[in-house]
């Protein structure tokens, strides 16, 4: 066994307590990729590493001071959000 430390983990409310999220964004933003995944510990039990949840907002906070603010999303939810706009019958120009 090594002596590696182990890591915290936060339940779905403490992130939520964090981040001014719903709990169902929460997930969704995990599922797309752009939020730390979460572990599963248990049928109805979602966990997340505290590190990673603080290294993702401290992120956020960096691209917020960054010139190109609001240009961080990704191709993937770019993607899906046209994908679901479509799907709506909207029409993208």
């Amino acid at each position: 066994m090594t002596d590696k430390p182990i890591p915290r983990l936060l339940s779905l409310r403490d992130v939520t307590a964090l981040i001014p999220y719903s709990s169902n964004h929460i997930r969704k933003l995990a599922r797309l990729g752009e939020f730390p995944s979460p572990i599963e510990i248990g049928p109805m039990t979602l966990t997340f590493v505290e590190d990673e949840v603080r290294e993702w907002i401290a992120k956020h906070i960096s691209d917020r001071r960054s010139p190109a603010f609001g240009t961080a999303r990704s191709e993937k939810a770019r993607n899906a959000a046209l994908a679901r706009h479509r799907k709506r019958g909207g029409v993208h120009v």
